[in-house]
């Protein structure tokens, strides 16, 4: 939601500067802006609370409504008039296209390197280890499988936790 209510945000503010500022200034300072997010979203952690999501959120909104409006308006600078409805239908398109693959490849990368991350971290813990006997002794008693099921779980979340990091960078 907070990505939503900036780029909600940025619309409104940008729809009136376009043409009054130069465009390129525009896509720049949206560039930036998502840069920062991203930056910003590198340091994430399993125990923060919500702030920085909204704040990297309006930041990363902000900034792609920065982008979007004047590159649509460049995109259709120098179209005819009468070109305008099928130039649209394009642009919408591609425009979707190019979203819909960049999230796929996306989260393919982030499948991958969160089983690379979890198979990593997997290979610390050794059942022999007198230390790892000594902080999780749930997970060695036999009879529960509760302890291996919250080590197992807690593996997987860190896991993730260090792909969505590496990911944003």
């Amino acid at each position: 939601m907070p990505r939503g209510v900036g780029a909600f945000l940025s619309m409104f503010i940008v729809g009136r500067l376009v043409g009054k500022v130069d465009t390129r200034f525009l896509l720049a300072t949206g560039l930036s802006l998502n840069i920062i997010a991203l930056w910003q979203m590198t340091h994430f952690d399993l125990n923060m609370t919500s702030m920085p999501i909204i704040t990297s959120g309006l930041l990363q909104g902000f900034g792609t409504g920065l982008i979007f409006v004047p590159m649509t308006a460049l995109a259709f600078a120098t179209l005819a008039p009468r070109l305008r409805a099928e130039g649209s239908a394009v642009n919408t398109l591609i425009r979707s296209l190019g979203m819909a693959a960049g999230i796929s490849v996306i989260q393919a990368l982030q499948v991958k390197n969160t089983v690379i991350m979890r198979a990593s971290m997997t290979e610390y813990i050794k059942p022999g280890d007198p230390v790892f006997h000594a902080t999780i002794p749930s997970a060695m008693d036999p009879s529960t499988l509760s302890g291996l099921g919250a080590l197992s779980s807690e593996l997987s979340r860190q896991a993730a936790m260090v792909a969505y990091v590496d990911g944003f960078r």
